[in-house]
């Protein structure tokens, strides 16, 4: 595994709820590392431009109010057609942490964040669907 760069937190976006709570946990970590948010959305077949601003919206909002807001967070957004898994590992190339929601389905990783895990050059935070109660 490589160093952790000084670059972008870079987050998978794609409206879940799952999603949307990585979102949330990348912000602050931005927030605290003092650098850009990139929220990453990879396109599909059956997406419509109107669902993709929504959902990009969706994340900018749970971005900016899961911040203190006294950081000036800047967040950009890569729209790609590229694979999901294959987009989050380029964008993470040089960030300093990649984020990903675990999925849906409780003590399992996601395909996406399972893939992206393993191949990640990187630091990688999977962002359980449910806080673990210990």
């Amino acid at each position: 595994m490589r160093a952790t760069a000084v670059g972008n937190v870079v987050v998978g976006v794609d409206g879940s709820r799952c999603s949307l709570r990585a979102v949330a946990a990348a912000a602050v970590e931005a927030e605290q590392r003092h650098v850009p948010l990139r929220l990453v959305y990879a396109v599909r077949d059956d997406d419509t431009s109107q669902r993709i601003d929504a959902i990009v919206a969706g994340a900018t909002r749970v971005a900016r109010f899961s911040t203190t807001g006294r950081s000036g967070l800047i967040i950009t957004v890569t729209i790609t057609d590229e694979p999901a898994a294959e987009a989050l590992l380029d964008e993470a190339r040089d960030a300093s942490v990649l984020v990903l929601g675990a999925g849906a389905v409780p003590d399992r990783l996601g395909p996406v964040a399972a893939q992206v895990q393993e191949q990640a050059e990187g630091p990688v935070l999977v962002v359980p669907m449910v806080e673990s109660r210990v």
